[in-house]
């Protein structure tokens, strides 16, 4: 899919081209428009579609708007994952020059972190063939406890400065920013469990996992 902001095409930061809009606050957009195929007025489109999400208009609304939130969160009540966090926004629209100019200023704060306790093992074994039989050798394994202690934090701003004299003309400059920072602390206990199973006879000597010499095998 392809992902526009005002018509102009967005690039992702993550390690995959599919876009983040989690970056882009309700708070700072007036809709979307959804194109499930080509359109000859987009100048870069998705093979799959097109998302173009749209800033607040000042002009659409009337008289002066002030709007501001305060929230705290919880995450992940009842699950492994669990968390906490904040979030705070602050809108103002208006309107000048009888309703033909139009201003919007826009900020969003959120703070959010969470912790999940994790455990795991690894290992693995190797086929030995000896002149008998094949063994199933292993080798080296262990098990480990971690907790993961992850925050996110984002801002994001819009300025919107709408002009419109007349039905037949607009004109609009808008500037958005949107910075977001991800942290993952992680603590860890590790403990090897040692060799286990059959394991190759002391002297003995293997080539790509067939044994060639002092083919003897212990538990």
């Amino acid at each position: 899919n392809g992902y526009l902001l005002n018509g102009r095409e967005q690039t992702s930061t993550d390690s995959s081209r599919a876009m983040d809009l989690s970056v882009y606050p309700a708070e700072l957009i007036g809709g979307a428009t959804v194109y499930k195929s080509g359109d000859a007025s987009l100048m870069t489109a998705g093979l799959a579609g097109t998302i173009d999400n749209k800033l607040i208009e000042p002009l659409n609304y009337h008289g002066l708007i002030v709007d501001a939130k305060a929230e705290k969160t919880k995450n992940g009540v009842g699950l492994p994952t669990q968390g906490k966090g904040k979030r705070y926004s602050l809108s103002i629209i208006d309107q000048l020059a009888v309703h033909t100019v139009g201003v919007a200023l826009g900020f969003v704060h959120s703070d959010s972190n969470s912790s999940q306790l994790s455990s795991g093992s690894w290992g693995g074994s190797l086929p030995v063939t000896g002149s008998e039989s094949t063994v199933n050798n292993s080798w080296f394994g262990g098990m480990s406890f971690e907790t993961d202690h992850t925050s996110d934090k984002r801002d994001s701003a819009v300025a919107i400065l709408e002009f419109k004299p007349n039905e037949n003309f607009t004109s609009e400059i808008d500037g958005f920013y949107a910075k977001r920072k991800i942290g993952t602390h992680k603590i860890a206990i590790k403990r090897g469990t040692g060799y286990g199973g059959d394991s190759l006879t002391a002297g003995s000597t293997a080539d790509a996992g067939t044994v060639i010499s002092n083919c003897a095998y212990c538990g």
